[in-house]
């Protein structure tokens, strides 16, 4: 779908669902796959999938994280896009962000412990999610309980944020769990968290082209933050970039992003470091038009994220795009516990890309210690390769 010009330039938004639909079928057969069910062989998960090669290929590679989520055992998983049987499958001590629906059971849990659900009654406290989202246990014999993290926030008293565990094999409350910041009596940012955002359907990779009279700047793929390639995912992801007809990117992303904090932190709890991620959509302003469907939107004015405004939430989550001054940007806002991330392109007519990142939080009782975040961009240049 073409977008109303602007100073002679179009862009141009159309479906792209060729990766979309071969990831499906990978899922689909690692779900069954008996290799993984005899190392496994419970209720599982397939964490993530990304095909390795460039050109796809029956030959192609590709690598999963695989979980189970009754034994809470990982593997990762190599193999070909081709069908084969043989599976190069190891052991791995990656453990999975817990999703949306078991962190709904969790706050279920602790709306139902008879001793939070006197002090959140009293004190009018607010869940959220928080840092680090796991406190899992780990037991002598190698076996994990899974647990889940919730965050308290009273608007004000002695204590201000709390940190509650759910042990989800039986939906225990753990209400001193190890490892995550101390109970503390002020807010470190003054944004409540405006309590989630709900993940928006649609496709997960969308063609861009800037067009200006008969030439096309810029082509290109853009994959959404919740489709993005990593096993924490990595915020916007560019593909196949060409300009004037030119490739000049196969990926451009940001596969790393840490958080560390200083020895205050550590002593409240926070961190030291946390990894990340960048596949939780979170909703921000944007006006306009979608034109392949919901995820992406062609705004009529800049898109706003809680660093233009101030605010957490809004109307929009996915991709944003906005033209203006020679420059197409290319947005979106995510979360990872009580943290807000920006992930943002600008592409120029005259050929320049300007990645960029930005940082915010809601309230929690982490980010007045001195912290310190590092992103981590991956550029694959595919200079002039066709």
């Amino acid at each position: 779908m073409n977008e109303p010009s602007t100073h002679g330039i179009q862009i141009e938004i159309s479906p792209h669902d060729e990766h979309e639909l071969l990831q499906r079928q990978l899922r689909d057969r690692l779900l069954i796959h008996p290799a993984i069910r005899e190392q496994l062989g419970g209720d599982l998960r397939v964490v993530s999938v990304e095909v390795l090669d460039k050109d796809v290929t029956d030959s192609s590679s590709f690598r999963a994280i695989v979980h189970d989520r009754d034994s809470c055992r990982t593997v990762a998983v190599r193999g070909t896009v081709g069908g084969s049987d043989r599976l190069d499958i190891r052991p791995t001590a990656h453990r999975p962000l817990p999703t949306r629906e078991e962190y709904a059971a969790a706050v279920e849990a602790v709306l139902h412990d008879d001793q939070l659900a006197d002090l959140i009654e009293r004190g009018g406290m607010q869940s959220y999610q928080p840092m680090p989202p796991y406190a899992d246990i780990e037991h002598p014999d190698g076996t994990v309980d899974r647990v889940v993290t919730v965050g308290l926030r009273a608007a004000d008293g002695d204590v201000r944020h709390r940190i509650v565990g759910v042990r989800l094999r039986d939906l225990a409350v753990i209400h001193e769990p190890i490892g995550v910041p101390h109970p503390a009596p002020y807010d470190c940012e003054p944004t409540p968290p405006a309590g989630g955002c709900q993940p928006t359907p649609g496709r997960n990779q969308a063609r861009v082209r800037v067009i200006h009279g008969a030439t096309t700047l810029w082509d290109f793929i853009v994959v959404r933050p919740s489709a993005s390639s990593g096993t924490n995912g990595s915020g916007v992801e560019l593909r196949y970039v060409d300009y004037l007809g030119r490739r000049v990117l196969y990926q451009a992303h940001v596969p790393i992003l840490n958080v560390q904090y200083g020895a205050a932190g550590a002593g409240a709890g926070c961190g030291p470091t946390y990894r990340d991620w960048q596949n939780q959509e979170t909703c921000f302003t944007a006006v306009g038009t979608d034109p392949v469907g919901p995820g992406f939107r062609v705004c009529s004015q800049p898109p706003e994220s809680i660093l233009d405004s101030g605010h957490d939430g809004g109307n929009f989550s996915g991709v944003a795009f906005y033209y203006r001054n020679s420059e197409l940007r290319i947005v979106s806002q995510l979360s990872a516990g009580w943290y807000r991330y920006i992930s943002d392109w600008r592409l120029t007519d005259g050929g320049t890309i300007k990645p960029r990142f930005g940082f915010a939080a809601t309230a929690n009782p982490c980010t007045c210690k001195v912290h310190t975040h590092h992103a981590y961009w991956r550029l694959d240049f595919d200079i002039l390769t066709r």
